[in-house]
């Protein structure tokens, strides 16, 4: 006698059916237990069923209307029992988890099964394309295995925060999707998430004291993290960063810094200077500034419990210059003198002066000679043919510098033009780069030799050999001969710059170069020079190398109407307001301004450009360069032959171009635009 297979959520449910079906009690059928049945993994995966094979004993009566069942086949039985409106014939579908078809029709219906769907046709597993016939048994399930709660901890590179990153873990409930009657059907399902965070208080804790986090444990957070129900980032302990001292400064009681307006031309073209900036001044007696001193700072803790030491505030190095007066009990600053408050900082180390002005009504001649002041400079006409004007402040010319020198610390300002001059303000990187240049390569030069002379003239043979009363010339001809000539060489490259130059540099460079001379270049003197003059030389060029090192804070400005033939620095603005500039080098740390024409001649900027009109129809070499890579280079008309750079890339108008602006874009190539 043929096996019929049942099923049941339990092996009593399955025989329970089994008796129904034979209609006869379950001790009259012979019963074999396939599969007992029980739970799926954590209560997420559906229950498999119980599984019997049962047959009649042979002893068991069987009901007459048995046999009308032959003439219905399991397909009619599966038909009726899932019955849908309109033909199943040869088709198959699902409805409520079950699928059921009818091979009735001229194709066998045809299950696609993925392969993450448990499918058994007549008891043996199955999957891809699966074919269905009558009389076959289905069974399908769909395991989705949970997800497991993870989690990291990790601690910042200063030691400040510790990061919980969680990802709570998840059960998964898979439902099948019904499909409509058809020959060919997918088994498709749907997964619901149900979050499940594993993560505990003791697990976090456990895992700081791995890594000895120990301070700032936030409680809140940890428990929040526990009950996260989505990927979420938690601060779970925090440190405190030192905070560290504040530098000593300078608290001034009055305002000394001088404000620039925007410059007014007069009638006949020159400029209003007077107009143009507001200088700051002090009465004598006046308490214009006092010294506030460093604080020491607050330690910090890292996550670890390391203490993260404060750093002390600096205090500042005050040099009180002229008609400066400071009282040491209270810290005020004093002004000893009434004029302009000059003030210079280099670092912490700060220089306080009040400036004198000194007034030259008519022209700087060859009568007069050259004027050094430490003040401000005011020239009531021109500066003539190789004249020098120095200031220690700020200068004013009314009228040209024709040939001439003028070189301030601060701004200058002249109303007139420049003719093949040199003018300075400030302390302008262009200059004291070449400058700085120069001294190290002599320094790197001088150091062998001073090496070698020292033992040379410390040696008993030599001076009991060596006539002292012809100085030290010969001995340093003679060695500049034989093993440093490249010294020779250096000093003389140097002393030349310094001299060509001597108008617009400091004087301590122009003392410098006069040393240099003596010691190395000129050698028939009527003085003897002591022992330890190359000792001092190298001092005094270390010293001059140190104090370049420093950044200046300068907001020094440079204005005039009209240059030609002429070199122009400033470290901080130029700008010129008149006609323009033809064949002359322009140097400036900040910004440069032309207001009107350029031609010819080259323009150096740190930061940005705006010419009016860029070179000559007839093709005038002229260069316009900006170092920062930020900067721009602004210009209304430009013609052939103008170039353009800024940070080494370069561009070379081909024709006249108007209301152009040039840049570095954002893959850092220079850009062109034009209007």
């Amino acid at each position: 006698m043929a096996q019929d297979t049942f099923t049941g959520m339990t092996v009593e449910e399955a025989v329970d059916t089994a008796a129904k079906h034979y209609q006869v009690p379950a001790d009259q059928l012979d019963i074999r237990v396939l599969e007992s049945g029980g739970s799926g993994f954590f209560g997420i995966r559906k229950k498999s069923q119980a599984k019997i094979s049962v047959r009649m004993k042979a002893s068991a009566s069987i009901p007459e209307w048995e046999g009308l069942l032959d003439v219905y086949t399991s397909a009619d039985q599966r038909k009726d029992h899932g019955s849908l409106a309109g033909s199943t014939k040869g088709k198959v579908w699902i409805r409520e988890n079950q699928i059921y078809f009818d091979d009735s029709g001229p194709r066998k219906p045809i299950v696609h099964v993925p392969r993450e769907v448990e499918f058994r046709k007549n008891g043996e597993a199955a999957d891809g394309r699966v074919f269905l016939s009558s009389g076959d048994t289905v069974e399908m399930t769909v395991d989705v295995p949970p997800r497991e709660t993870s989690w990291s901890v990790e601690v910042d590179k200063k030691k400040q925060e510790v990061r919980l990153t969680v990802r709570p873990g998840a059960f998964f409930t898979a439902e099948i999707k019904e499909k409509r009657p058809a020959e060919q059907i997918r088994i498709e399902y749907d997964v619901t998430e149900t979050p499940f965070n594993q993560l505990n208080r003791q697990d976090i804790m456990d895992q700081l004291g791995r890594m000895k986090i120990c301070h700032g444990i936030e409680e809140k957070a940890i428990q929040t993290a526990c009950r996260a129900d989505k990927e979420a980032v938690f601060v779970i302990a925090s440190g405190k960063l030192p905070k560290h001292g504040k530098d000593g400064r300078l608290d001034f009681t009055i305002d000394i810094k001088e404000r620039n307006k925007i410059y007014k031309e007069r009638e006949d073209g020159t400029i209003d200077y007077r107009e143009s900036i507001e200088i700051p001044n002090v009465e004598e007696g006046l308490v214009f500034a006092k010294v506030i001193e460093p604080t020491e700072g607050e330690d910090g803790i890292s996550v670890f419990g390391e203490v993260l030491k404060s750093r002390p505030g600096k205090p500042i190095q005050l040099i009180a210059g002229d008609g400066v007066a400071l009282e040491e009990e209270s810290r005020e600053l004093i002004a000893a003198a009434s004029g302009r408050p000059k003030f210079e900082h280099r670092g912490q180390t700060i220089r306080l002066s009040i400036l004198p002005k000194l007034v030259h009504r008519g022209n700087l001649t060859l009568e007069e000679g050259n004027i050094r002041f430490i003040g401000d400079v005011e020239i009531v006409g021109s500066v003539e043919s190789k004249m020098v004007v120095e200031a220690f402040g700020d200068a004013w010319v009314h009228q040209n510098v024709d040939g001439g020198f003028v070189h301030s610390r601060g701004s200058t300002t002249i109303n007139g033009n420049a003719l093949n001059a040199r003018v300075a303000a400030g302390r302008s990187s262009a200059l004291y780069d070449d400058v700085q240049h120069l001294l190290r390569r002599f320094l790197e030069a001088f150091l062998p030799f001073r090496k070698a002379f020292e033992q040379i003239i410390q040696s008993d043979a030599f001076r009991s050999s060596y006539t002292l009363e012809s100085g030290w010339g010969p001995l340093v001809k003679r060695l500049l001969e034989k093993r440093f000539s490249a010294l020779h060489r250096e000093a003389q490259t140097f002393t030349a710059y310094v001299e060509e130059n001597s108008g617009l540099l400091d004087r301590r460079w122009t003392d410098y170069s006069t040393d240099i001379k003596k010691g190395l270049l000129v050698f028939h003197q009527r003085k003897s020079l002591p022992e330890d003059f190359f000792l001092q030389l190298e001092e005094g060029g270390r010293e001059l190398h140190d104090l370049l090192q420093t950044p200046v804070l300068s907001t020094s400005r440079l204005a005039l109407r009209y240059a030609a033939q002429s070199v122009l620095y400033s470290d901080g603005e130029i700008d010129i307001l008149g006609k323009g500039v033809m064949h002359s080098h322009l140097y400036a740390d900040g910004a440069v301004t032309i207001q009107q024409r350029m031609i010819g001649g080259r323009v150096h900027a740190g930061k940005e450009i705006t010419v009016g009109e860029a070179g000559s129809p007839g093709g005038a070499k002229t260069q316009l360069t900006v170092k920062d890579p930020s900067g721009t280079i602004s210009c209304s008309v430009c013609h052939p032959d103008v170039v353009f750079t800024i940070d080494d890339r370069r561009y070379i108008v081909q024709q006249e171009m108007h209301q152009v602006k040039v840049f570095l874009n954002d893959k850092g190539l220079l850009e062109v635009t034009e209007k």
